[in-house]
């Protein structure tokens, strides 16, 4: 996800400095939990990276695996729309909702 394209930046100031870390080479992730169009959670790793001028964000770990079941397919659009959710392990919970837009 292009963060030029987002129409707000979801990542709060804590997590946006957590996402701009690195860990043995590598960006760190967050987890965040990712809720599908038939309301199915998995949680998923969000990593944020710096292409170019602009930065994206990436839905890492067990994203392929969503992708598959979903039956999503290079070139379809999708909205993704973000949230907060209170649970047991952190309070306001970063989430992710994938909608799939239907094609004429």
């Amino acid at each position: 996800m292009n963060t030029k394209l987002l129409s707000f930046d979801f990542a709060t100031e804590e997590e946006s400095e957590l996402l701009s870390e690195q860990e043995n080479k590598n960006k760190r992730g967050i987890n965040v939990m990712v809720l599908d169009d038939v309301l199915e959670e998995r949680m998923v790793c969000l990593k944020k990276w710096k292409i170019g001028s602009g930065e994206v964000y990436c839905l890492m770990t067990h994203w392929n695996s969503m992708v598959e079941k979903r039956g999503l397919k290079s070139g379809e659009e999708i909205q993704v729309w973000s949230f907060r959710k209170d649970d047991e392990d952190e309070a306001h919970r970063l989430c992710l909702a994938l909608v799939k837009l239907a094609t004429c």
